[in-house]
């Protein structure tokens, strides 16, 4: 104990800077305390604050803000454009059943043409929409005829009978037949035998019936847009498109010979030929016999992807406002019409969109080269044909839009206004 006192009496002395000391020690001690508790609390407020300041702005930058007269507004708007839509959407498939119309002058009276009017080919058909065997019976032995009509319509050259008489009239001949005249501006060999490809030996399938006329509607597009560009000609050396060396459509055009610019060479009239019955038959698969007849029938079409037809579907898209099909023209013509040919592909009811177009000039023929005489005798075939100085072969591929019958239910109107409540569309 007396060994204690010494330091005793030293903190007696000091004993006011011990007390000071303690004290500046406990204050920073509880202060450090204080305000760690206090910045834990700042911190857990500021988050609430910003967390609400957040949910506030999200609110209050929504525009418009989702309150029911605004989800009226926007539900009229909706029925505005849905109303517009429809309108254009009826006026292109109106303009294009201008010339989609199923041919009553050649299908007999018997043939009832209304059976068929609300079918489409690609669509789901119905057990009770299917075409009773007589109906089929009658397309089979009518139905080839159809392009027997194109020839005067759309200025194809072809024989008639020597007009003898007031009681002769155009009437085709034989081959061999000696006592007939040339009519027709624009040479297709193909077309005397294009019909063969449409004829079947059995009543045909309703699904086979409705591609074999969508197939006639678009040749027949085609040819119209040929015989707009030589409007004016009344003679063969008159015509812009003087001879068609193929026409494909569908498949076929998908499977015709690709031609790239760096090795582009005129074609030998004559060796492309329409694939006739392949257009209406794929090859053999496990798929139903509709799904065969539609594989790569039509396509989607990307600018940027597999050109210039796009990619392949397997069958058409339900739903969709139109279907694309792929053709191709290889035209022996006047490269001073090419703009005209373009124009005529772009204003047809059944409008194409060139997606490539490839010309080879014929300057061989023109200059008088060596092959001369022999390329003008295989071009023309039994016909007399006479390249012009600015003739050259072109080959225009693209894609044809087939508008389907407009849908008036899915574009209706809003059964009444304020249908969407506002929690549904709040962010």
């Amino acid at each position: 104990m007396d060994q204690l006192k010494p330091y005793l009496a030293a903190l007696g002395k000091h004993h006011f800077w011990v007390v000071c000391a303690v004290v500046l020690i406990l204050g920073v001690v509880g202060w450090r305390m204080g305000t760690s508790a206090l910045e834990g609390e700042y911190t857990a407020g500021k988050g609430k604050i910003q967390q609400a300041e957040n949910m506030a702005n999200s609110v209050r930058n929504y525009n418009p803000h989702p309150n029911q007269p605004v989800l009226d507004a926007l539900n009229t708007e909706h029925d505005q454009v849905k109303a517009v839509t429809l309108q254009l959407w009826q006026q292109l498939y109106e303009r294009q059943s201008a010339v989609t119309t199923w041919p009553s002058d050649v299908l007999p009276s018997a043939f009832n043409i209304e059976l068929v009017k609300g079918l489409q080919p690609g669509q789901q058909i119905q057990p009770a929409d299917e075409l009773e065997p007589r109906q089929l019976g009658f397309y089979r032995d009518y139905g080839y005829q159809i392009p027997a009509t194109w020839g005067e319509k759309y200025d194809l050259m072809r024989k008639v009978r020597r007009a003898t008489g007031p009681d002769d009239g155009e009437e085709a001949l034989d081959a061999d037949d000696e006592e007939f005249d040339i009519a027709g501006v624009v040479l297709w060999e193909d077309y005397e035998t294009f019909a063969d490809s449409y004829r079947w030996d059995l009543p045909p399938r309703t699904d086979q019936i409705l591609v074999a006329q969508e197939d006639f509607w678009v040749y027949e597009a085609l040819l119209s847009i040929i015989h707009e560009a030589n409007e004016g000609a009344t003679e063969h050396y008159e015509a812009n498109i003087r001879q068609i060396v193929a026409l494909d459509i569908a498949q076929a055009a998908l499977h015709a010979p690709a031609i790239s610019i760096e090795t582009a060479q005129p074609p030998n009239t004559g060796v492309q030929r329409n694939q006739g019955k392949q257009k209406l038959e794929a090859p053999p698969t496990t798929d139903a016999p509709q799904q065969q007849l539609l594989r790569n029938r039509y396509v989607k079409f990307s600018s940027s992807d597999n050109p210039p037809f796009g990619t392949p579907q397997q069958s058409p898209q339900p739903g969709a406002t139109h279907n694309l099909m792929p053709v191709r023209m290889l035209l022996y013509m006047d490269q001073r019409a090419i703009p005209k040919l373009l124009a005529a592909c772009v204003n047809s009811p059944l409008l194409v969109e060139p997606t490539q177009v490839i010309y080879y000039d014929d300057e061989e023929e023109r200059d008088g080269g060596g092959g001369n005489q022999q390329n003008n005798n295989n071009r023309g075939g039994d016909w007399q044909f006479e390249p012009g100085p600015y003739a050259c072969y072109v080959d225009l591929r693209g894609v044809m839009l087939i508008i389907n019958p407009p849908d008036t239910e899915r574009l209706a109107p809003a059964e009444a206004p304020g249908a969407v409540p506002v929690a549904a569309a709040a962010p």
